[in-house]
């Protein structure tokens, strides 16, 4: 399984509450910036991956916020 890094906008505001919606969902934030949150996720592709991210916060609060990943890279371990 690859794993990707996704940034995701979340406007100016709520920066913080919504990296811990993120957190709270199982998704792993790598880092909060001033108006966007980087996550981590895997998947057999970059689309299985940003998929997983709106699943995830689909299972824990049955919407996904608008969100739409944009992939910045692939990680390698």
């Amino acid at each position: 399984m690859n794993k990707y890094l996704f940034k995701i906008w979340t406007g100016p505001v709520a920066v913080k509450e919504m990296a811990q919606k993120f957190r709270d969902a199982g998704i792993e934030v790598k880092t909060e910036g001033t108006e966007h949150i980087y996550v981590v996720s895997s998947g057999s592709d970059s689309h299985a991956a940003s998929w997983k991210i709106l699943s995830d916060l689909n299972k824990k609060y049955n919407k996904d916020f608008g969100v739409r990943p944009q992939m910045v890279r692939r990680i390698v371990d």
